[in-house]
């Protein structure tokens, strides 16, 4: 008997909660999906951009040292 009531109790307490935080469905429109392709496509090509860029760039800007550390492996 005590298990029910406190089942009950939690249900009584999550369907408080959920009126309480005004929470709204979102409308999904055609337009927002528009948007979200145009953003997708504009993404594509600016990743496309950045990986030209880092490919173009491909030599290390600093130059190692010619042989082994010595102090390293103390």
């Amino acid at each position: 008997m005590s298990t029910s009531k406190y089942l009950m109790w939690l249900i009584f307490v999550l369907l408080v909660c959920a009126c309480l935080s005004e929470s709204r469905i979102l409308k999904s429109s055609m337009a927002e999906k528009r948007s979200l392709l145009e953003s997708m496509a504009a993404l594509k090509q600016q990743l496309a951009i950045e990986t030209m860029k880092s490919k173009s760039t491909a030599m290390p800007q600093r130059l190692s040292p010619g042989g082994p550390d010595p102090q390293h492996h103390k």
